[in-house]
């Protein structure tokens, strides 16, 4: 833990509502020196690693 009083992190921080993502959001942020920020998409995930994935229960979990 940090002395730092603006270093406050999440402590007691815990997420009760399921978080919906908006693909809209999806994106990756880039900055680039001469046009600024821009929005780049995010490929989807490949088949072989989609396929490995799966739900896992946070049942019984501290999930932070």
């Amino acid at each position: 833990m940090s002395d730092d009083p603006g270093d406050r992190g999440n402590r007691g921080y815990q997420r009760t509502a399921p978080v919906h993502h908006d693909p809209e959001r999806r994106v990756h942020l880039v900055r680039s020196p001469t046009t600024g920020v821009t929005r780049e998409s995010v490929p989807p995930v490949p088949e072989e690693i989609s396929s490995l994935m799966r739900e896992v229960s946070a049942e019984g979990k501290l999930v932070e």
